[in-house]
């Protein structure tokens, strides 16, 4: 199946495809909607194109279709396009920047079929490209600092020939720091100061099939499962990737960086299991009692203050409705696992979050900036997610004054405490640079 990043574009709309495509959007957990893009590409230079439609029934198309359509407008760029089989593309493998892409329904007031056209532009290959991430390392104002954090740059453990690049200086050796497991794959850090050179860019060759699952995502719950039956009985991700600053939600907003998310808005009280496909309320002080899966390690949600959560499939706790608050909840990645666990957050403080907007939403690094207010008194934080990171920089911005204590203590449990950040930009490199 061809893949644009991790946007499947559709061959065939056989049963056999929907379980392909269908086991894809699980694993990967896919697909993103987008924005406005100010680096589109002219369409005059077209190296590749290709027409098709998509039906996949209800469930999958018009996500598909969203997804599709939404990466012309994204800021997104230098995008793999590959074959996982490696038969149908050959030579046509590598980077692309999207020049057009159009996707309507295939018939209208209908959900269930779109046609599609994907014409992109050739940005580089394996062959004399790298992947490259820039770093601009520089202290940040912390609200939960660590002087002896160091910063860091995550990329796929899978990469090869990974090495430092300074433009005077040239390449030297890059050696991991340390390893951790995501939830779709392993990821290697790397300490930027570590090199001889100040703010290097790290470069690599990873296969266009790892290049991607581990990225930082931004999904739009949409407030409903998360998983979901096709008629063809595969689990499919009903949940929308956002891909622009500008993208209008319809649920919560989850921020993802595989090992750790963050929901904003909606309905951030998730829990996991699919014998219960609608939203339920539940009463104050009321236990909940969800039907138990094999893969379940528990079988019992106690609501303390009442509300409303939706389910997924596959016994993983998501976001917990105990410790989280009013449109802000955040959960940890368990390797061991497999699960995701709620961070408990103090339920009893007054302090609610006001307003939040996305500023900056990219594989290696997705930023955001909140408001917040206990009734007497307002506070404006920033926050950075980067790829393969524990938990969420807080950062007082440019002529806002410090947070409160009292927030503080909310938000601790949340923070990844460092004064130094990397502040990665992926893109692409050429080899002949790279040449000693």
């Amino acid at each position: 199946m061809i893949r644009l990043y991790l946007t499947p574009i559709p061959e065939q709309t056989t049963d056999s495809a929907t379980d392909r495509i269908g086991a894809d959007v699980q694993q990967a957990g896919l697909l993103e909607a987008g924005g406005t893009s100010v680096q589109n590409v002219a369409t005059e230079n077209v190296d590749f194109q290709k027409a098709g439609r998509i039906q996949y029934g209800p469930t999958l198309s018009r996500k598909v279709a969203e997804e599709l359509d939404s990466l012309s407008e994204s800021a997104y760029t230098t995008l793999p396009l590959y074959d996982a089989s490696e038969d149908t593309l050959a030579r046509k493998r590598g980077y692309y920047e999207v020049a057009r892409v159009e996707v309507n329904p295939a018939q209208e007031s209908r959900d269930d079929a779109y046609q599609y056209d994907v014409q992109l532009t050739k940005s580089g290959t394996r062959e004399d490209s790298r992947r490259a991430v820039e770093t601009h390392v520089g202290a940040i104002d912390s609200v939960f600092g660590d002087a002896d954090a160091t910063p860091s740059v995550a990329i796929p453990e899978s990469a090869t020939d990974v090495r430092w690049f300074d433009d005077a200086e040239g390449t030297e050796a890059a050696t991991a720091t340390d390893t951790v497991q995501a939830e779709y794959g392993t990821v290697a850090l790397y300490d930027p100061t570590s090199a001889s050179t100040t703010d290097p860019t790290l470069t690599y060759d990873v296969d266009f099939a790892d290049d991607g699952p581990t990225d930082v995502r931004v999904y739009d719950s949409r407030d409903r499962v998360k998983f979901a039956a096709t008629a063809s009985g595969a689990d499919v991700n009903t949940w929308v990737h956002a891909y622009h600053t500008g993208y209008q939600f319809d649920g919560a907003a989850v921020i993802d960086t595989g090992r750790f998310r963050l929901a904003l808005g909606g309905d951030t009280q998730l829990v996991s299991d699919d014998t219960l496909q609608e939203a339920l309320t539940v009463s104050d002080g009321e236990t909940v009692t969800v039907g138990t899966e094999e893969t379940r390690t528990d079988g019992t949600l106690t609501v303390e203050s009442g509300g409303t959560f939706s389910v997924e499939s596959g016994g993983t706790h998501v976001l917990t409705g105990e410790g989280s608050l009013d449109g802000f909840a955040a959960a940890e990645y368990d390797a061991d696992s497999d699960e995701w666990a709620g961070v408990a957050l103090d339920a009893t403080t007054d302090w609610v979050l006001a307003a939040w907007s996305l500023t900056r939403i990219r594989p290696a690094r997705t930023q955001l900036q909140t408001a917040w207010s206990d009734g007497d008194t307002e506070a404006r934080l920033n926050a950075t997610l980067e790829r393969g990171s524990d938990g969420v920089v807080w950062w007082t911005p440019e002529n806002a004054d410090a947070p409160p204590s009292g927030l503080a203590d909310v938000l601790e449990p949340t923070a990844r405490k460092t004064d130094d950040v990397a502040r990665p930009t992926q893109s692409l490199i050429e080899r002949s640079k790279l040449e000693e």
